[in-house]
């Protein structure tokens, strides 16, 4: 999925309601869903329970694999 260098991800505003901690200005891995609500309007959706961390502490194999798509199940 090609995005913008910058997107809005909506989750929770409280970790006890599954909510995620991310800070503007940071680069994240986010997985979560994708809502398309139209033509122009795309909702990202994620919470605590999907793989979100620092793009930093992603290790580098697994940055590669992610850059070759090897986790894409959705296009199987």
């Amino acid at each position: 999925m090609k995005l913008e260098d910058r997107i809005k991800v909506r989750t929770k505003r409280k970790s006890s309601a599954c909510g995620v901690d991310l800070q503007v200005g940071e680069e994240y891995l986010i997985s979560g869903h994708v809502k398309k609500r139209s033509q122009y309007e795309t909702i990202y959706d994620t919470n605590s329970c999907f793989w979100n961390d620092k793009w930093q502490r992603i290790s580098v194999a697994t940055q590669r694999a992610l850059f070759k798509r090897e986790f894409d199940h959705c296009h199987l």
